[in-house]
């Protein structure tokens, strides 16, 4: 619950799940924003496991997924930073991010850093990524947006959140 009082903005697919989030967690009317989304998948949920396989202490962790290039646009410092946050918090959360790109280097620094190895993981390059988002928690989207959403998956049952709303 504090993941989503920590989140300047929450997005969700539809009014009911809006209502459910207010309700579970204390979010004010407009910490949450609606964005419908068309995209509908033939299987949604994926059976558990995936992320646990790979990584066998993640069973009873908050799972977030992270995707897209590691360029500074795609902001996975402040991701990292928010994971820190977290876990100071004294919440454990695993932070896995699927990609590859000019900022691995320093993004592996960061993480270093701020002693979040443990919570954050850099999955590279993969093509298993709609299996890992369906066994995730929480998707997560750093970038800042300009306008509207890109149209990112939100049709796996994964919460959504953004820090740029």
């Amino acid at each position: 619950a504090l993941i989503y009082r920590l989140a300047d903005r929450v997005v969700t697919v539809s009014r009911e799940i809006k209502d459910i989030m207010q309700k579970s967690y204390g979010l004010g009317d407009s910490k949450i924003l609606v964005l419908k989304n068309g995209i509908v998948f033939k299987d949604n949920l994926a059976e558990p496991g995936q992320i646990e396989k790979e990584f066998p202490d993640s069973r009873n962790r908050l799972k977030l997924i992270a995707v897209g290039r590691l360029v500074p646009l795609k902001c996975f410092d402040t991701l990292i930073r928010a994971v820190a946050e977290i876990v100071n918090a004294g919440y454990d959360v695993l932070a896995l991010i699927a990609s590859e790109g000019e900022k691995r280097l320093s993004l592996e620094k960061l993480v270093r850093d701020l002693g979040v190895g443990h919570h954050v993981k850099s999955l590279g390059l993969r093509h298993d990524v709609i299996e890992l988002m369906k066994d995730s928690d929480i998707f997560v989207h750093s970038i800042p947006l300009r306008g509207a959403l890109h149209s990112h998956d939100r049709g796996h049952g994964l919460w959504i959140t953004d820090n740029s709303l």
